[in-house]
């Protein structure tokens, strides 16, 4: 039975707590207040107030170990400028396909990136090289891999060596310090032609190496021309190329008259007429002539008039001799020397003309396209010794 006696004590215990509660609250608010007066009475006193217990400093924080700077990284290496710088004034100081190569190598390259090499004798295979865009020179051998080509080619410094017309394993052997490249020979493959005219021409006769020496003339810009005979018969359009370059090398043995021949037609000059050549098989000429002494009509026609009615009469007189398709040259046949009947002075038996006497008919002959004939009579001397005592006009065209 529940009489309302059970909930009574639990009312009364927590009221006794809460009490007890309240009391200790009060207690601490009191020692607060307590202690807060003590402290104010030692301030007006004067007495000392025990200091704050220190704060501990914190631990120094240790520094960063400090980072290992990277390594600086290599700046790459310029690019080697390797393009061709010909010498103007080059000139082959031997001819031969192998000596030439490395000649021309060491005027124009300071290096290379590609270096062509082959046999001088394999024709194919200097043209398969020529097809390709080599960077760098083109080295010929005469039989092998010979001292003065391999310092070339360390001279050089290839990133690759282009070889055509040999077996692996003698590159293997031969250019073990470079990478190389086999370059299968074409049969088929042609030397190119050059891109403009040449300033640069080479004259080489027919039994010259004409592949390798075409390749090689390649590289400095020049021309080879084969030739052979008298050089003086070239076509006009020849004689003109040859006239206006700039540099012209014989490479070859053409035989003792090439050299006053080619002379001849780098000084541009031609006979009357046109051409070099007196009488070309392939353009006839024919001279229509006035003869005689200038002194007077005596020794015939050239003498009955002065030089001025001379010029006139002649032109009248060549016309209708080109009917059949010759090429008509007016020319003055004057007598230099004559012939006598007496020894003379000097004992030859020919008196000579003075070359002052005959010189006003020489210059005023070239004026008007009209050609000069000399004619010696040397009587019991040497036709070659009067002919040296007219030479200044001789050499003219």
């Amino acid at each position: 039975m529940d009489t309302g006696l059970d909930s009574e004590p639990s009312a009364i215990s927590i009221e006794s707590a809460k009490e007890v509660e309240s009391t200790q609250d009060v207690s601490s608010d009191a020692r607060e207040v307590a202690e807060s007066s003590e402290l104010q009475s030692k301030k007006e006193s004067g007495e000392p107030t025990p200091s704050a217990e220190p704060t501990p400093s914190a631990e120094p924080t240790p520094s960063a170990e400090p980072t290992p700077s990277a390594e600086p990284t290599p700046s790459p290496e310029p690019e080697r400028d390797c393009s061709p710088q010909t010498p103007h004034d080059l000139r082959l100081s031997d001819p031969s396909p192998a000596l030439a190569s490395i000649e021309i190598s060491q005027a124009v390259y300071n290096c290379a990136h590609d270096v062509g090499v082959a046999l001088a004798r394999d024709s194919a295979a200097i043209s398969t090289l020529a097809s390709r865009p080599i960077q760098g020179p083109l080295l010929l051998l005469e039989t092998w891999f010979d001292p003065s080509l391999m310092a070339e080619l360390e001279r050089l410094a290839p990133e690759r060596v282009l070889a055509a017309g040999f077996e692996e394993q003698v590159l293997e052997t031969s250019l073990a310090e470079f990478r190389f490249e086999l370059v299968p020979v074409d049969e088929q493959a042609t030397l190119p032609a050059l891109e403009a005219s040449s300033d640069r021409i080479w004259l080489v006769g027919a039994d010259a190496p004409v592949a390798a020496l075409t390749a090689l003339s390649h590289q400095i810009g020049a021309k080879v021309m084969v030739v052979s005979g008298d050089l003086r018969a070239f076509s006009p359009e020849t004689r003109e190329m040859i006239y206006g370059a700039a540099q012209v090398e014989v490479l070859s043995n053409l035989g003792e008259d090439a050299a006053w021949q080619l002379a001849v037609i780098r000084r541009g000059d031609e006979i009357p007429g046109g051409g070099l050549l007196m009488f070309p098989a392939e353009r006839p000429r024919r001279l229509v002539a006035m003869y005689g002494h200038p002194s007077g009509p005596a020794l015939g026609v050239l003498g009955e008039q002065g030089i001025d009615e001379g010029i006139q009469r002649l032109h009248s007189i060549t016309e209708g001799y080109d009917a059949d398709g010759s090429v008509v040259l007016p020319t003055f046949e004057i007598i230099a020397t004559v012939a006598q009947a007496a020894a003379g002075s000097d004992g030859d038996y020919s008196g000579e003309t003075a070359r002052d006497e005959i010189r006003l008919w020489v210059e005023m002959a070239a004026a008007n396209d009209i050609y000069v004939v000399l004619d010696l009579q040397p009587g019991r001397t040497h036709f070659l010794t009067q002919a040296r005592m007219y030479e200044e006009f001789l050499r003219l065209p």
